[in-house]
């Protein structure tokens, strides 16, 4: 539980206290103990918090870990074009194991099908059902990356889902690692280029750019305050990285 959760809580318990303690008296019931916890978490009520899926309650989401090492994953970054002569090769970020890949691929496919248009603006789900949608692939998404860490695409939906859902911090928590391990990995082939038109980079893309826009969330809140400077560098250097890697910008960095 970090500490800017725990001020949150507890701003919220002043603000609440004076309504509770005049309806409650000095011996509450335990149910208007709990409706008072869930309130003071960010929860309309006791039973919102419990029915939530676990993977959207701030103080209880464990995080995503991603291990450090490349030698022992199999996320690997490989030269598609060009060699050491020349100003820059082409590289594709590519996943070892393509039967689990196959596999991981169908799970989100299937998911993203069968909730279609959940990522238009303006479409036919209302603001509940594409709430109700995000929280649902947020969920599948941790259970896609931990039986299988090295699919980006599911890095990238999450992150994408948490930010939707208001998390951005969670969203950074989840993408961050895997994105840095990327960047390690594009960065032992020397000067080098990730072309969005290859369909094994798109994810490595759509990941960046949901980064982009977490850093750009908390940076912008009104509790990021000393975190501020922080995360506007992190921002900037990942657009950098983006930039320097695909001019071409398909994902329009430049005007994030």
């Amino acid at each position: 539980m970090s500490t800017d959760y725990l001020k949150k809580q507890a701003k919220n318990l002043k603000r609440l206290w004076p309504e509770f303690a005049q309806a409650n008296g000095n011996s509450p019931s335990l149910a208007a103990c709990q409706e008072l916890i869930a309130r003071c978490s960010g929860f309309p009520s006791w039973h919102a918090a419990v029915t939530r899926p676990e993977v959207y309650r701030p103080d209880q989401t464990k995080p995503i870990r991603v291990p450090t090492d490349p030698a022992l994953r199999n996320l690997t970054a490989e030269r598609v074009d060009g060699n050491a002569g020349n100003e820059h090769v082409l590289v594709e970020l590519r996943h070892r194991k393509r039967a689990l890949e196959s596999k991981s691929i169908e799970r989100l496919d299937q998911f993203l099908e069968a909730n279609e248009g959940l990522f238009e603006d303006g479409g036919k789900l209302s603001a509940d059902e594409k709430s109700s949608g995000m929280q649902r692939l947020a969920a599948l998404c941790v259970e896609i990356v931990r039986a299988d860490p090295d699919f980006m695409d599911g890095y990238a939906h999450l992150v994408a889902a948490r930010l939707s859902l208001g998390k951005p911090e969670l969203a950074i928590e989840a993408g961050q690692g895997i994105f840095d391990l990327a960047t390690l990995l594009i960065g032992l082939q020397g000067p080098a280029q990730v072309p969005y038109y290859s369909l094994n980079n798109r994810p490595f893309h759509r990941l960046a750019h949901g980064l982009v826009l977490s850093h750009l969330a908390v940076a912008g809140a009104k509790r990021a305050r000393l975190n501020k400077d922080f995360h506007m560098a992190q921002a900037k250097e990942v657009t950098r990285k983006m930039l320097e890697w695909w001019p071409d910008d398909n994902m329009g960095f430049r005007l994030l």
